[in-house]
This record gives structure tokens, C-alpha cells and sequence, in this order.
């Protein structure tokens, strides 16, 4: 008998596991109650497969949507705790779901080729990337690049 391929909706849900299981364990209770709803939506998503009201193909829609958005919350998290919050959404995603840092990646590579941001999922895009790299005097000069590209975008 042979497995059934992986198909996007799995990957999908796997990457979201294995965030939301980091997050668990963190020591902030706000975060770890953030991680206890994902469990809830987890089961309802089940049921709705099994009443058969949606398909793993919509399912998957939505859920890549979110996939996008997590990175816009970054900023209401606590300082303190912010940085291992990214830390275990980029490690779900390296081991669960790679491709989508490469699509992420050429993206991004667009923008910087045209040198200016077009849409708010660019905008996004850009904005995590400082999220990330602020405070690391090694990536001085990407964030300066960075940075010109969020305000030209921001004073349009």
C-alpha cells in the first residue's frame, strides 16, 4: 500500500503545527492561549471535512492566507518574547513548508529588482524582513534599503 502524496492542505497544516507547538512553549500565557485556539480551529476544520461542507482545496486557501498574515502580528507581541515568536515561525516553516520561503524569496527579489513596493503584501513582505533583522548591526545597510523602500511606499 502506498502513502498518500502530501498535497498542500497537509503541508499546510503541518507547518501550522509545528508553529503553533513552539509557541506553546513559550513562557507567555497570552501566547500559549493564542496556541490553545489554534487547537480549536484545528478540530473544526476536521469536522468540517468530515460533514464534507468544504473541500482540503478551499480549506488550503484559506489557511496559506493565514500562512501570509502571521508575520503582520509580530509587532503586538511583547518585545521580549517577539523575537523567539519569529524564530519558531520561520523554523515551522524551514522544516515544514520550505518552498513557500523560496516563493517568499523571489518576491522579494522582484521588489528590490524594481526598487519600489506596488502592494501591501510587498509592504508586508518588507516589513517582516526589518522585524527581523532590527537591532543586528550586520544587516545595517539591507535595513537602510529596506527602510527607503517602507516609506517611499508609506507616503504615497
Amino acid at each position: 500500500m502506498t502513502a498518500r502524496k502530501r498535497t498542500r492542505f497537509d503541508t499546510l497544516l503541518a507547518t501550522f503545527d509545528a508553529f503553533y507547538l513552539a509557541l506553546a512553549a513559550l513562557p507567555d500565557e497570552r501566547i500559549r492561549e493564542e496556541a490553545r485556539r489554534y487547537g480549536q480551529t484545528k478540530q473544526q476544520t476536521e469536522q468540517w471535512l468530515s460533514e464534507k461542507k468544504v473541500t482540503r482545496g478551499q480549506l488550503a486557501e484559506g489557511w496559506l492566507q493565514g500562512l501570509r498574515e502571521i508575520p503582520e502580528g509580530f509587532g503586538g507581541y511583547p518585545c521580549a518574547i517577539r523575537p523567539q515568536v519569529i524564530a519558531a515561525y520561520y523554523a515551522a516553516l524551514e522544516q515544514e513548508y520550505p518552498q513557500f520561503l523560496e516563493q517568499e524569496a523571489a518576491k522579494l527579489q522582484k521588489v528590490l529588482n524594481r526598487g519600489k513596493i506596488r502592494t501591501e503584501r510587498e509592504y508586508y513582505l518588507i516589513r517582516n524582513l526589518v522585524d527581523q533583522l532590527e537591532g543586528k548591526p550586520e544587516h545595517k545597510e539591507r535595513l537602510c534599503r529596506y527602510y527607503t523602500l517602507l516609506e517611499h511606499f508609506e507616503s504615497r
